[in-house]
């Protein structure tokens, strides 16, 4: 008996493929399960008319994916993260936010999903990360992790404070000098 599977079935065939079956594994098993039908003339033509919407529609996606592709490869973004003065981040930079800065930046919408990171990124610096279209098609980013710039300043006015208490000799002088200023005016 010949039938249209509705579905992927394992060891029978893949959706939309006409599959000569037993007659008692299609009304017993494939029918009642909603994952076959048989391959009348009406639901032949139903199946030409599927094939062809979904071609369609598959030809509009590849287009979609060529231009997304084609505004993110080679593409450079910048994402700031908090990070010490040596470069180490406090935390890392996930794909989540790589595909936030993607969209708000290039205006190109990401799944999280489709961004490959080998190992988070704990550093500040340039990286080279691949981001899976779908399809086969691959876009190269180069991600620049910079740091905040508010951390930055407050840890660079801590540090001279971080200097006096260190040197208590240096600090006893500054107090010294500070009087005499003041009498000098």
């Amino acid at each position: 008996m010949k039938v249209i599977l509705l579905q992927d079935i394992e060891n029978v065939g893949d959706k939309n493929e006409i599959k000569d079956v037993a007659a008692g594994y299609a009304r017993n098993f494939l029918f009642p399960r909603n994952i076959a039908e048989a391959a009348t003339q009406s639901n032949l033509k139903q199946l030409e008319n599927r094939l062809k919407y979904v071609k369609r529609r598959e030809d509009v996606i590849e287009k979609k994916l060529v231009q997304l592709t084609g505004k993110v490869q080679g593409a450079t973004i910048e994402v700031e993260a908090h990070a010490g003065l040596d470069g180490k981040l406090y935390g890392s930079v996930t794909n989540k936010q790589i595909a936030a800065t993607l969209t708000e930046k290039l205006g190109v919408e990401v799944d999280k999903k489709r961004i490959k990171l080998d190992v988070p990124i704990k550093q500040t610096g340039e990286y080279q990360i691949v981001i899976d279209m779908s399809h086969g098609k691959k876009a190269d980013v180069t991600v620049k992790v910079i740091s905040d710039a508010k951390l930055e300043e407050a840890e660079a006015a801590a540090e001279p404070k971080k200097a006096a208490k260190e040197t208590p000799a240096a600090a006893e002088e500054a107090k010294a000098e500070a009087p005499a200023a003041e009498a000098a005016e």
